[in-house]
């Protein structure tokens, strides 16, 4: 399948944001997630796209993964774009992200948790130990990604969160993203 097939940027297009897109699918791609749950959805959907377009294509040769998406105030074009998306893969709750186990109740099955919601440090920290605190994140084989993770905001979450969970974290400073898994 043409890897513009949901809409991502063409290589030539790419900026910093179009490169978190890329990483996101790759990372889909490889890791091969059979729930993923992200935290914000943007105003274009991009990394949505990205990740909906790789469990399309890692269920070509397996079982179907799921994406859910928690967002506040979905725009209309991020609305759009997700509407010309396979309706059976992804999940859109609109709400606050301090309400996510309301919207998504997925009791130790979520394999990807990405986190680029609101980027207060507040938040941050919250949409991250709140899918962890109820028990919806796979804490043997469960991976964080954290965007915009060169925002002094976001920085600060991560160092709190590393140290209160013990995290394991790798940070990719040209496309902003830090990754974390549980070190046990």
């Amino acid at each position: 399948m043409d890897i513009n097939k949901f809409n991502l940027k063409a290589p030539e297009e790419k900026s910093t944001y179009g490169d978190y897109s890329y990483f996101v699918y790759g990372l889909v791609r490889q890791y091969e997630p059979k729930i993923t749950l992200e935290v914000g959805l943007g105003p274009y959907a991009n990394s949505s796209c990205a990740i909906i377009q790789a469990l399309y294509e890692n269920s070509l040769n397996g079982p179907t993964g799921h994406h859910y998406i928690v967002e506040l105030e979905p725009t209309d074009e991020a609305k759009q774009k997700l509407s010309n998306l396979p309706q059976n893969l992804y999940t859109l709750r609109v709400g606050d992200s301090k309400d996510v186990n309301k919207y998504c109740n997925l009791k130790n099955q979520i394999d990807i948790l990405f986190v680029d919601g609101n980027h207060t440090t507040e938040y941050c920290y919250s949409d991250t130990m709140l899918p962890i605190m109820t028990n919806n994140v796979n804490m043997e084989n469960g991976i964080i990604v954290f965007h915009d993770a060169q925002m002094s905001t976001v920085r600060q979450a991560i160092i709190m969160l590393k140290k209160q969970l013990k995290l394991k974290t790798f940070f990719l400073p040209k496309i902003s993203v830090c990754i974390a898994k549980f070190d046990y």
